[in-house]
């Protein structure tokens, strides 16, 4: 993907975010009354990050453009840089350590890397959506090539995380196509033998509802907690599943929406009206309607789930965090600040969740930031 064409997407997630934006009001209105109803409002104590170290593209030849990253347990964040088709890892201070690999057609080489995740033995895992079909290839400590192994036919990578002896690689629902047939959305990669389970499908069903409403492209986000539970997060319909076998999971968090958001989504052919472009509207094809509500979220050793909301929930463009009980109840929430830390992608820290990575197209900035110890969220979970 080229910077212009983040931008385009950026710029156009920023009109339909100021549409979806409501204001707080006081305490918790409403809490998942129901299976399908997801509004509520909740009034939320701001916070704000200190800046452990940022860099732009626009100003630094040598700042990454990340695409996706993810930390590592040792504190390094491998990511790929979609400019340079390159995966690379790097330090706290955001500086390049070393390069993972090379962009091509051969052996031990990718052909477009969407994702990557590096286990506790340094090796490294990258997610390449090329070549017709996904694959994963590994790469060792020293970034030696280990192997390449295809993933199962219609699971192309767009997100991955590894507990250190299976990766799980997830891709995106989408409802474009001939077929409605189910497709691999989610899978267990076995990086000794090179075999690939996969643990959930896609099916007909899920499209017009939660999680993935009439979006023809869904995004999951794969994590694993401490004790080795394997999650499925859903952007847009805010979501979150733990997967307890093949093709079984339970839906363990249904999220807060504001009402206005659930309105364009329950919209049969939605129009959106963009801020600052007077006359201008954004009708959705087909009546399809894409949007960010959940960017990460993290297991507690206790079950409590954290997430990061996409959301702007104030008029200073706030996002926020919100803690959620095993139940999926919600037990608190917090506004982040200062409201120009607005971002296309953000990830935690998986054993810090005070630790969050952020990127933002409009200046082209990396920024790694520190928010306090909050009241219920412990700042290590290791």
């Amino acid at each position: 993907m080229s910077i212009p064409a983040i931008r385009v997407g950026f710029l156009l997630g920023i009109c339909l975010s100021s549409f979806l934006m409501v204001p707080p009001t006081a305490g918790i209105q409403a809490q998942i009354p129901g299976p399908r109803a997801y509004a509520c409002s909740v009034d939320r104590t701001r916070i704000d990050g200190s800046m452990v170290a940022e860099r732009s593209a626009m100003t630094d030849a040598e700042a990454p453009v990340l695409f996706s990253a993810q930390f590592a347990a040792n504190g390094m964040i491998v990511g790929v840089d979609r400019s340079a088709q390159q995966v690379m890892v790097l330090d706290a201070a955001l500086n390049r350590i070393r390069e993972v690999g090379r962009r091509g057609q051969g052996p031990g080489e990718y052909a477009d890397p969407v994702a990557a995740v590096m286990d506790s033995r340094g090796r490294v895992f990258v997610g390449d959506g090329g070549s017709g079909y996904g694959s994963v290839v590994a790469y060792s400590e020293e970034g030696g090539f280990i192997r390449e192994d295809q993933l199962p036919l219609g699971l192309s990578p767009s997100a991955m995380v590894t507990d250190g002896e299976r990766v799980y690689v997830a891709g995106d629902a989408s409802f474009v196509m001939i077929s409605f047939d189910p497709r691999p959305v989610l899978a267990a990669y076995d990086p000794v033998t090179g075999e690939t389970e996969v643990l959930l499908h896609q099916t007909p069903d899920w499209f017009g509802e939660p999680p993935v409403y009439r979006n023809s492209h869904a995004n999951l986000i794969p994590r694993v907690d401490i004790h080795g539970n394997v999650y499925v997060g859903f952007v847009e319909g805010y979501e979150i599943w733990k997967i307890t076998g093949p093709e079984e999971y339970e839906v363990v968090l249904r999220g807060c929406i504001p009402e206005r958001a659930l309105e364009a989504l329950r919209s049969s052919n939605p129009v959106v009206s963009a801020p600052g472009f007077p006359g201008v509207n954004m009708r959705s094809p087909a009546g399809r309607i894409s949007y960010t509500v959940l960017t990460d979220f993290a297991v507690f050793p206790d079950g409590r789930i954290l997430t990061r909301v996409g959301l702007w929930i104030d008029e200073e463009q706030r996002r926020s965090l919100e803690l959620f009980s095993p139940e999926g109840e919600l037990l608190d929430a917090w506004a982040l600040g200062p409201g120009e830390l607005l971002t296309v992608w953000s990830v935690m820290d998986g054993s810090d969740p005070t630790r969050h990575l952020e990127w933002f197209a409009g200046d082209g900035m990396t920024r790694l930031v520190r928010f306090p110890p909050i009241a219920g969220i412990p700042g290590s979970l290791r």
